[in-house]
């Protein structure tokens, strides 16, 4: 596409129908080396807005995510997945640890809100998270971004979010 890749070192978590094309308009753009979590496999409900298509219909989400992204680019930049529930990975623990650690930034597509809280205060990791979800209607998006030096997290950024609802 004309410019350099930027190789920052991206987990996002969640690769549902938001995520999938955050996820691949960044990656088609040049931005990032990706390791994607997540736990769900791809319905044919989710076709209408996922960035899959049918031939992953039953596959894990950020498989197939990861799959996909790695093919438009063979010879560049890694793309990893990790098939596990952000809150609950189970035998593959240090898998995700080792993908936070090594994070430059984190970002939140799952849209749960105990997802987000359990980043807020994650340990596995000190660099900048962002939560981007849709609304309940899904007429507008959200993004929840801690600045760099994460002065002001996402707990406190959940708590404005919530705030401004409220007036």
């Amino acid at each position: 596409n004309g410019f350099q890749p930027v190789d920052t070192k991206i987990v996002s978590i969640g690769a549902g129908a938001f995520g999938s094309q955050v996820v691949n308009n960044l990656w088609r753009g040049g931005f990032g080396s990706w390791t994607i979590i997540d736990d769900d496999a791809l319905e044919p409900h989710n076709l209408a807005r996922h960035l899959l298509n049918a031939d992953a219909v039953g596959f894990n989400k950020a498989y197939a995510v990861a799959t996909t992204m790695a093919s438009l680019y063979p010879e560049s930049r890694a793309t990893q997945s990790i098939g596990v529930n952000y809150l609950s990975p189970g035998v593959e623990d240090a898998k995700v640890t080792q993908a936070l650690g090594q994070a430059e930034v984190v970002m939140d597509f799952s849209a749960s809100v105990p997802v987000a809280r359990q980043l807020a205060n994650d340990t596995r990791t000190r660099v900048r998270r962002i939560s981007a979800f849709l609304n309940q209607r899904g007429d507008e998006s959200v993004i929840l971004a801690e600045d760099a030096e994460r002065r002001v997290d996402l707990g406190w950024l959940e708590a404005e979010y919530m705030r401004a609802i409220c007036e």
